[in-house]
């Protein structure tokens, strides 16, 4: 019988590309997959070039973005892809003034259809690492091997004016775009607005229900159901919007629901928008099995998720927060009588990846499988002390990165950071 070659987590360094200022790795790369940094307009030599901070057709925001792309498809071709490989990014935005430069410059990279290009998710931010910076870019690929890519699109929902896909498959996986309650002609939808009189009607429940019917009607024309969900993230405004959040999500995934981030950004696409969604989803007829990881050696989720869901050799992880199963851990602030001792960024990180690990050995592997990290933080001026914990827990290949921060609460009072967190877990 002829043994496989066994498949190993590989960090991408392009040749050119300074290495980053914060511990990561430009990209990983584990077999057909590959998870890129959060990428910026700026080379860690400096921070955003002058030549884009400088008028440029009109629109500076342009050339700022055009710069994170390609910066964003050097790492990319580092790792044997093309940009035409990427399966989804996640945007971050200083403001929604960024959008038409990001749109125009993303056109440069993608000229062809528009339901071909890579599943799109945005949000506004406060700050990126970078100073000056108003523009980072993520992303997930799935090189050729992995199997086929097409696009997912029906007429049973409205599209974007953004020119952003519904959804692709690439290879075992759907990857659906972020998605808010919008119509896409006079902002939201009239079906996700509460009555106009009284107390009546939550817009969360609303605006959620919009969003997972039309994301479902997305998923059956590629063959799918909700029930294939393997990941979501989930932006929101508000933590206090959790609660009906959660009611409805209980309703669209009684049964096995998905590993879920619950990510708090500063503003979304639409104004009135509270939510935005999006998913990743096993092909119904792929060989990967799923299944569902619990370990009591990590606390319980304090929402409507798993601790995470193994997929094949990925690990999705659930919101994790420096939480104790019933709040903020107590050993995520220094002790009383020694307040000067410890900080925020490092002590939260320190749980955080505490629980990482034990998740990540009870799906089969190790913290040092940990592939790619958003983290969102309060204060970007915690990021040093975070780097510190991410160079003891990630001493030789450490994962790709992207850090932004935000002005609003976390899920948990008294938390100032998150992470959404992929392991590979060899097979």
């Amino acid at each position: 019988m002829t043994q496989k070659t066994p498949i190993h987590r590989q960090g991408v360094h392009p040749s050119g590309l300074p290495r980053p200022r914060i511990h990561c790795s430009p990209g990983i790369r584990y077999g057909p997959y590959v998870f890129v940094s959060g990428q910026m307009a700026t080379d860690w030599t400096q921070g955003r070039p002058a030549h884009t901070k400088l008028p440029h057709l009109g629109d500076s925001v342009r050339v700022e973005v055009r710069e994170a792309f390609r910066n964003f498809k050097a790492v990319i071709e580092a790792a044997g892809g093309t940009v035409f490989d990427v399966a989804r990014v996640d945007n971050y935005y200083g403001n929604r003034l960024v959008t038409p430069g990001h749109l125009a410059a993303r056109d440069e990279f993608y000229p062809i259809d528009p339901m071909e290009k890579p599943a799109s998710t945005a949000a506004q931010v406060d700050r990126l690492p970078a100073e000056g910076c108003r523009y980072a870019v993520e992303g997930i690929v799935v090189l050729p091997e992995a199997g086929p890519r097409r696009s997912v699109v029906t007429d049973a929902v409205p599209r974007s004016p953004g020119r952003l896909p519904m959804g692709i498959q690439a290879g075992d996986f759907v990857f659906l775009s972020g998605r808010l309650a919008a119509d896409y002609k006079q902002g939201i939808a009239m079906e996700a607005r509460p009555l106009p009189f009284g107390w009546f009607g939550s817009p969360i429940k609303l605006q959620t229900e919009y969003i997972l019917k039309a994301q479902r009607a997305i998923l059956e024309a590629g063959g799918l159901s909700l029930a294939d969900v393997v990941k979501s993230e989930v932006f929101l405004l508000d933590p206090y919007h959790i609660t009906g959040l959660d009611e409805v999500w209980q309703e669209y995934f009684p049964k096995d629901p998905p590993a879920r981030s619950l990510i708090l950004c500063d503003g979304l696409a639409w104004e009135g928008g509270v939510v935005e969604i999006n998913h990743i989803a096993r092909m119904p007829n792929s060989r990967l099995e799923r299944r569902t990881i619990t370990t009591p050696r990590a606390p319980a989720p304090l929402f409507y998720e798993p601790q995470a869901v193994k997929v094949g050799p990925l690990v999705f992880l659930s919101t994790q927060v420096a939480q104790d199963g019933g709040g903020l851990d107590p050993g995520a602030r220094p002790h009383p009588e020694f307040p000067c001792i410890g900080s925020p960024g490092r002590l939260e990180g320190e749980i955080i990846l505490r629980n990482v690990g034990a998740i990540c050995e009870a799906a089969g592997g190790s913290l040092a499988d940990v592939a790619k990290v958003q983290t969102v933080l309060n204060d970007l001026g915690q990021l040093d002390a975070v780097n510190e914990v991410w160079k003891r827990a990630f001493p030789s290949v450490p994962p790709a990165w992207t850090v932004v921060g935000i002005k609003g609460s976390q899920p948990i009072a008294g938390a100032t950071m998150l992470c959404d967190v992929i392991a590979c877990v060899p097979a």
